[in-house]
């Protein structure tokens, strides 16, 4: 789990779940809505890529809603995020959790980038 702070204030959080070698789960990530728009979800995604690619992991997942048939624009605005993060949608599971809830699963390929500058 990693946190973020602004003046000794939690503004949001990441939580992990590792799930093979070569994979780890956002399992949950969260800011303070007043603090929407400034980057600390992008950090604490990119604190979640430094730690896997430490620890030998090649991809980064997240799950999440995924689209329905109603209005859900803040869940709008998570897809967008997961997606401006450089994540993709892998598959669909419309019974994982349940038919109303159908499950997205978002894969990131992480790329080292300290090797990928290398000559």
């Amino acid at each position: 789990m990693f946190a973020a702070s602004d003046n000794g204030q939690i503004s949001g959080f990441i939580a992990l779940k590792r799930h093979s070698p070569v994979s780890i789960e956002v399992f949950v990530i969260a800011t303070r809505k007043a603090t929407h728009g400034r980057g600390i979800g992008r950090r604490l995604v990119q604190a979640a890529e430094d730690y896997a690619l430490r620890n030998g992991c090649q991809l980064l997942t997240a799950k999440t809603l995924a689209p329905r048939d109603v209005e859900e624009p803040h869940l709008d605005r998570t897809r967008a995020f997961y997606r401006s993060n450089g994540f993709l949608p892998a598959e669909t599971f419309p019974t994982l959790w349940t038919e109303s809830h159908p499950c997205l699963f978002l894969v990131k390929p992480l790329i080292d980038r300290k090797r990928a500058q290398r000559p």
